[in-house]
């Protein structure tokens, strides 16, 4: 049996996107389990905030990643324009027939690790070995 789990996105200058349900995934195992969930960071990548953490004047100021959350796919894009579109650097995420992005998709910002911090859906878990 496990008798601590900790989960951190990574935080180098080569840094990938954790995708948010997999975090959230562990802790809810955890929690079934009684094992103790220390989140200790984001890493690189946090949460997307809004149009306003990554756009100035109509330009790019934070670099945007998506990443799926099934194949573990990610690429680079810009947010979500005015007309609803997502500006694109490398790759838009995968949509569904109608346009939408897929739900399994977490489109994140690039942050720093720093101000990524280390809340996972607004709380701090610090669960710790007994």
């Amino acid at each position: 049996m496990l008798d601590w789990v900790i989960v951190g996105g990574e935080s180098d200058a080569s840094a990938r996107p954790m995708h948010p349900d997999w975090a959230r995934s562990l802790h809810n195992q955890c929690a079934a389990a009684g094992v103790p969930f220390l989140f200790k960071q984001w890493g690189e990548w946090g949460q997307y905030v809004n149009e306003d953490h990554c756009t100035r004047c109509g330009e790019e100021r934070q670099a945007h990643a998506w990443v799926d959350g099934v194949t573990a796919e990610c690429g680079k894009c810009g947010p979500v324009d005015d007309d609803g579109s997502w500006s694109n650097w490398t790759g838009t995420p995968p949509t569904s027939s109608d346009g939408n992005v897929l739900e399994r998709v977490a489109v994140m910002g690039w942050h720093g690790k720093k101000a990524a911090g280390r809340l996972l859906d607004g709380v701090q878990h610090d669960g710790f070995q007994r």
